[in-house]
């Protein structure tokens, strides 16, 4: 063994008695041959840490060579001295007193190291104690096809090869520098023959992606058998690329990259986990805990809001022009943002645009297969000559048609959703607290915390950033104005303890039922306010007699039900009279006469397609992938409809999977029974009727208009309400060990839910056309993660 291999082992060894006495020292009760031999035990550690400075100097000096593993004792040495400092920080503390976040920070912090450079960086221990000697391969040497060696590029697009005969030597890894004209990255497929199989190529099993600009990609692992003797490189150019290779080189190391964004987001996350689990702050239940817990539920809901901004501008970044003033000074739009506002100035409920004398003459013009040829406005209604929107009003009235007025320009469809996403995001946060608060008080802060990160991740809303076109400021519109009048019907107490407060009423009707004008499926939840109304009125009746021992009169409720119920009829009456403009029908939202992929005349119901969006909304199982996101949703199972069904987006991961918490309907009627109050009964048709009855309709609705993955903003989170509520109920009649268990579970479906829609929201932000710079940043994030690369 040579001097760099044992300095390579002691660096190991040293770190390992480190983070045994981390472990040890942090422990409920320090070992007793510690406490008696506490000076021995600490100058050993000190010259286990002395140790790991003196072979980083080493290694940094060049003394010793590290190879690829270069830098690892340095990352131990400071990762040591840092947790062991927190473990120190016992002396001056009692046991009882020393803080628990400390003592797991110190932990945690050792052992996400010892994961960032031994699991992620795993290649980079590929080439230690062999036999591998680097060497730079000449390409002029080489049997070429389509490549000019002169040039180191590819000579016209197609496939292309470069081979290297009788090498005769161990490889372990193969370096190749390239980069594309016009992708964001290079293939190879990289055939070989060694000791396993000397006479010919194996191919199919070894490639290489090598990203532009990124030299980490540049070198990949080989797991040849002993010699290899023929290496063949085959890759292919699109017409107008070029491919531009730099050295090709075997046997160089892949040298330790320390990525702090990887490791603190395993230290954040590892953190994160212990506080809702183990942490005495979060096991109090809200009402002790109050401040705390709105605390971070309102950073996390500021969190959420930036990010939301992060994903719009991944879209607004895949245009190379793209700038703010370009943005807010546009003199075109879409059929929301310039159609129906130029309609609308122009006094008129008809689009300006006149349908084409073409599809007027066709013998039906709904039917998209004798629409072919003709350049007629796409997804548009077409009544009785004239074009129309189908799409609400509200987005218009409220902001862009006031924009275009003040401005001159129409205001863009990305900042639009973007707008409208925080605000439901805000919302439906502020709708929860209250909605807990109320009710749930009794209930551990950290089951209140996590049931709002799943309800916030579970939206659908996170997949209408992606592209901005009028079906999604439609949807963010809706749902920031259900968000909306959700939280001030709960917050105004009609239900629960509390003086009514009638304008919070009046604002959640006018919230409400402009969700209506914005999205006309929206108008069951309208349906549903009126339990809550109803609620409110018995509260009034049982308020008043309890006080006056008679019963009210019909004046006593007279301004409420004018604040609750005006609202819905003046804005229910502005859609009556809009549908009636446009299609000589009150209740005729139009939706019918769309000129789109399927003709909604003929439609015929089929039960088997409500199954489809039942599937794929909540059962549909995610797929494992060996690549960044691992989990994907990218198929929307028909089961062999015999039919046509329309698909808009391949991206499906069933609810029941993404919250494991909406189970807890299965205890729906136990809860009932544990339950008790006045209005349990009233409680218990709310959540049946607004969180499973009008989420199962619309579900169940979309059998037409065919399945799209953002038809859960409507869904979602309301469903998840109400499993949250009989979860909260079953946990508050639980024993102390039972409590400790669900909040475990808990915390395990919060983990299963970030993972699940983290992965099919960055699969939706993958289907942008970006620029294949942008691509390429992508694609080296991702390498961040697909650590066997």
């Amino acid at each position: 063994m040579g001097f760099d291999e044992a300095g390579f082992i002691l660096s190991l060894l040293a770190f390992a008695y480190i983070l045994i006495f981390v472990f040890s020292y942090t422990s409920h009760k320090i070992p007793e041959f510690m406490t008696k031999n506490k000076k021995a035990y600490g100058l050993s550690v000190i010259g286990a840490e002395l140790l790991l400075i003196i072979l980083a100097i080493l290694d940094l000096s060049g003394v010793l060579d590290f190879g690829g593993v270069s830098l690892m004792p340095l990352i131990f040495a400071v990762s040591g001295f840092i947790s062991g400092a927190g473990a120190f920080l016992r002396k001056k503390y009692s046991p009882e007193r020393c803080s628990g976040l400390i003592k797991f920070a110190a932990r945690s912090m050792m052992v996400c190291t010892l994961i960032e450079i031994m699991i992620f960086n795993m290649n980079s221990f590929h080439l230690l104690f062999g036999n591998y000697s680097p060497v730079q391969l000449d390409t002029a040497n080489a049997v070429t096809e389509n490549f000019d060696t002169s040039s180191s590029k590819t000579v016209q697009s197609g496939n292309a090869s470069i081979e290297f005969k009788n090498l005769n030597m161990p490889v372990g890894t193969l370096t190749i520098e390239s980069e594309s004209l016009n992708n964001p990255a290079v293939t190879y497929s990289i055939s070989f023959s060694d000791d396993t199989n000397k006479n010919g190529y194996r191919t199919g099993c070894a490639m290489a992606e090598v990203i532009n600009s990124n030299e980490r990609s540049q070198t990949v692992v080989c797991n040849f058998s002993g010699n290899t003797y023929d290496l063949k490189l085959d890759f292919s150019a699109d017409d107008g690329d070029v491919i531009t290779i730099g050295r090709i080189a075997v046997n160089i190391p892949v040298f330790i990259h320390f990525s702090f964004l990887r490791f603190f987001l395993m230290l954040l996350g590892s953190i994160g986990i212990y506080i809702l689990v183990f942490s005495p702050a979060f096991r109090k239940s809200f009402k002790d805990n109050s401040i705390l817990t709105k605390t971070l539920a309102y950073s996390l809901t500021g969190i959420f809001i930036i990010l939301s901004l992060v994903i719009t501008n991944c879209y607004r970044y895949s245009d190379p022009d793209h700038s703010l003033k370009k943005d807010f000074t546009m003199e075109t739009g879409n059929q929301i943002t310039q159609e129906i506002v130029d309609a609308f100035e122009n006094g008129q409920v008809s689009l300006l645009r006149e349908p084409e004398p073409e599809l007027l003459a066709l013998e039906n013009p709904y039917d998209n297969s004798q629409r072919s040829g003709i350049n007629y406005a796409w997804d548009h209604v077409l009544y009785d000559g004239k074009y129309y929107s189908y799409y609400g009003i509200a987005p218009v009235v409220l902001l862009f048609l006031p924009f275009h007025k003040i401005t001159g320009y129409y205001f863009p469809s990305v900042w639009a959703i973007w707008l409208f996403g925080a605000l439901g995001i805000f919302f439906l946060s502020k709708f929860y607290m209250s909605f807990t608060n109320k009710f749930f008080r009794n209930v551990r802060s950290s089951l209140i915390i996590s049931g709002l990160i799943m309800m916030q991740l579970i939206t659908g809303i996170w997949l209408c950033y992606n592209t901005p076109n009028f079906y999604e400021i439609a949807q963010s519109a809706g749902f920031a104005c259900v968000t909306c009048g959700a939280f001030l019907l709960m917050s105004s107490n009609v239900l629960g303890d509390g003086k009514i407060i009638k304008w919070r009423v009046c604002l959640s009707s006018v919230m409400l039922g402009l969700g209506v004008l914005c999205r006309p499926t929206l108008v069951l939840y309208c349906f549903a306010a009126f339990l809550f109304i109803w609620g409110g009125l018995r509260k009034m009746r049982s308020q008043y007699t309890a006080k006056n021992s008679v019963k009210p009169s019909f004046k006593h409720y007279l301004p409420y039900l004018l604040c609750a119920l005006v609202p819905f009829a003046v804005i229910g009456g502005v859609q009556m009279v809009y549908n009636y403009a446009r299609f000589d029908s009150f209740f005729d939202f139009g939706i019918q006469y769309s000129l789109t992929i399927n003709d909604f005349t003929q439609s015929q119901y089929h039960t088997h397609f409500v199954l489809v969006g039942l599937y794929n909304f909540l059962l549909a199982i995610p797929d494992f992938a060996p690549d960044m996101p691992f989990f994907i949703g990218n198929t929307v199972e028909t089961f062999n409809p015999q039919g046509y069904y329309f698909i808009a987006t391949y991206s499906a991961i069933g609810l029941i999977w993404k919250a494991l918490p909406v189970l807890s309907y299965g205890y729906g009627l136990k809860a009932y029974r544990k339950s008790n109050g006045d209005y349990k009964r009233l409680y218990s048709v709310i959540i049946l009727v607004t969180c499973i009855v009008i989420p199962f309709i619309i579900m169940c609705s979309v059998w037409e208009s065919g399945y799209a993955a953002r038809y859960s903003v409507d869904v979602a989170w309301q469903l998840l309400t109400g499993a949250l509520a009989i979860a909260f109920i079953m946990f508050d009649k639980a024993n102390g060990a039972v409590k400790s268990i669900l909040n475990k579970l808990m915390t395990a479906s919060l983990v299963v839910c970030f993972v699940l829609c983290a992965a099919q929201s960055y699969s939706w932000i993958l289907t942008v056309n970006m620029p294949a710079s942008q691509k390429a940043s992508f694609m080296a994030f991702e390498r961040l993660f697909e650590f066997w690369k």
